[in-house]
């Protein structure tokens, strides 16, 4: 399981919610420090937990401008690959399949690379 800073768990024994604040390793294993309103900080083992939702980072006006950028890049990419299929002789069915799953891997690629989460596999 990956889990990073700020993501939501579920302590299996107990179902108690808690935000992850901190991952230490100790030894050949990790601890997990959680947070949980009422309950104050826990200390769980990886094992133990199930992951109920992601944290993200906020976005920012850099953060948007890059990927509107890579947007960009996908809808070139998408473009520039439609016409060579297209010269190919592909029809046009398929020409725009491939530009949209061209254009959309590209672009989904590139923003879940810049905004990815920091996760630490346990």
């Amino acid at each position: 399981m990956r889990i990073s800073i700020g993501d939501v768990v579920r302590i299996k024994s107990d179902q108690t919610l808690g935000t992850v604040v901190s991952i230490t390793t100790v030894g050949r294993g990790a601890i997990v420090h959680l947070h949980t309103n009422g309950l104050g900080s826990r200390v769980v083992a990886p094992q133990n937990l199930e992951r109920v939702a992601r944290a993200y980072k906020p976005m920012t006006a850099g953060r948007s401008i890059a990927t509107l950028a890579f947007l960009v890049i996908g809808l070139v990419i998408a473009v520039l690959t439609a016409r060579s299929v297209y010269a190919l002789g592909a029809g046009l069915p398929l020409t725009a399949f491939v530009a949209l799953a061209s254009g959309v891997t590209v672009a989904n690629f590139l923003t879940e690379f810049f905004n990815r989460s920091r996760a630490v596999r346990l």
